[in-house]
């Protein structure tokens, strides 16, 4: 059910949506027992996005810009992202709606409820509703990789990566996904983001050993329904299907802050990875031919300033002492906006030292700006198996 002014190709969006369900429909092999009807409740505005699960419907909000235009025959990343999006809500299904941490059996609505396992199910959930698409044959193999790359790309350009585990960013959900500030980045890993690529991680080991994590998505949604998931169902799974030692590496990987082992794992699924500096601000990964150097912090304009909204550990800003708050005046004598930023920056080479002139509050503060290579690193993937990619991606695999 579509409302509000879209001008859309229906039909067409109701049918990529069919394909998206059923390939989640085969992660679990059936549809859940008692449900009878499914619906996707989408209200389209001028600019919007999100959605929430319920059990047997979603309620999603998208801009009309993500929908596609009548008689367009690609997908476009808007359009991609709506798709994905759709493919989320729909898993949770299964994967939330029904299957549930055994402290969510019942749920209590007049308080939070903390689970260290909002790695399991939002990270699974996250993993699979991109797979999704490609298995559907939505989008080529070629364009998922390319999302893999910006997902891993927003979780290695993060020192967050290195500060906060799985475990304890589930617990704390409440208390800081919900509630981030500006030096989120460096304190607080996404358990979306960072659960998707443990998923990911897992996918891998157990396709190396002729496995799959829909065997394991199986195995937990047949045996923990009624009960709900312990936080060691994962591990105790993985465990009976015969993966111990997997089980585990598992236990060690949600616990320790730090990065997961995605170039060790990835060549089981046919995949290379490679890291390289970032080089701008909305530096996602992949092949990238743009001559900036990214100064270690992100911006956005204040009352017609460029102000720094966050400033990455370790990077260059914070190595000159700038701070979040920080609004740029001049580099180097040259009035600085948002719209020459990059352009003044490219005229520069490694190992240069700016003059920044910057407001503090209300005092006006210079600083020494070093340009060395970024420390944050992002994402660069090549197929180099062209066999265990495509068993990996395949429709029925």
């Amino acid at each position: 059910m579509v409302s509000g002014d879209n001008r859309t190709n229906l039909a067409r969006f109701s049918d990529d949506l069919a394909s998206i369900c059923q390939q989640q429909k085969a992660v679990f092999g059936a549809l859940p027992d008692d449900l009878k009807q499914y619906w996707f409740l989408l209200w389209v505005t001028e600019d919007g996005y999100g959605g929430l699960e319920h059990k047997d419907s979603t309620l999603l909000l998208c801009s009309r810009f993500d929908l596609p235009a009548p008689g367009a025959t690609e997908i476009d990343d808007n359009y991609q992202n709506l798709l994905a999006l759709c493919s989320h809500e729909y898993f949770h299904t299964w994967w939330v709606k029904r299957l549930k941490p055994a402290c969510f059996h019942p749920y209590q609505l007049s308080a939070e409820q903390y689970t260290s396992q909002l790695w399991l199910y939002e990270g699974f959930t996250s993993y699979f509703d991109d797979l999704a698409l490609v298995k559907a044959g939505l989008i080529p193999a070629e364009r998922y990789i390319n999302s893999l790359e910006k997902t891993i790309s927003r979780v290695s350009r993060n020192p967050s990566d290195s500060a906060q585990s799985l475990l304890d960013s589930s617990f704390t959900a409440w208390t800081k996904f919900y509630k981030q500030d500006e030096n989120a980045p460096n304190a607080v890993v996404s358990y979306y983001v960072k659960g998707a690529l443990l998923a990911l991680c897992l996918e891998a080991q157990l396709r190396a050993n002729g496995s799959s994590l829909q065997q394991l998505v199986r195995q937990l949604w047949q045996h923990y329904l009624s009960s709900g998931t312990a936080d060691n169902a994962v591990a105790l799974s993985l465990t009976q299907l015969g993966f111990t030692e997997l089980a585990a590496v598992l236990t060690q990987w949600l616990a320790q802050a730090a990065p997961l082992p995605l170039q060790q794992t990835l060549p089981a699924l046919g995949l290379e990875l490679v890291y390289r500096p970032m080089q701008h601000m909305d530096d996602n990964g992949g092949n990238s031919h743009n001559d900036s150097i990214f100064i270690g912090a992100q911006t956005k304009v204040v009352n017609g300033l460029l102000q720094l909204s966050q400033v990455y550990q370790g990077g260059n800003a914070h190595n000159a002492g700038l701070m979040a708050g920080d609004q740029l005046l001049a580099i180097d004598g040259i009035k600085v906006s948002a719209d020459n930023l990059s352009k003044l920056l490219s005229r520069y080479s490694l190992g240069s030292q700016l003059q920044v002139h910057f407001y503090r509050k209300d005092r006006l503060l210079m600083a020494s700006l070093p340009l060395n290579t970024a420390t944050q690193q992002v994402a660069v993937l090549t197929v180099k198996d062209e066999r265990l990619c495509k068993a990996w991606l395949d429709e029925s695999a």
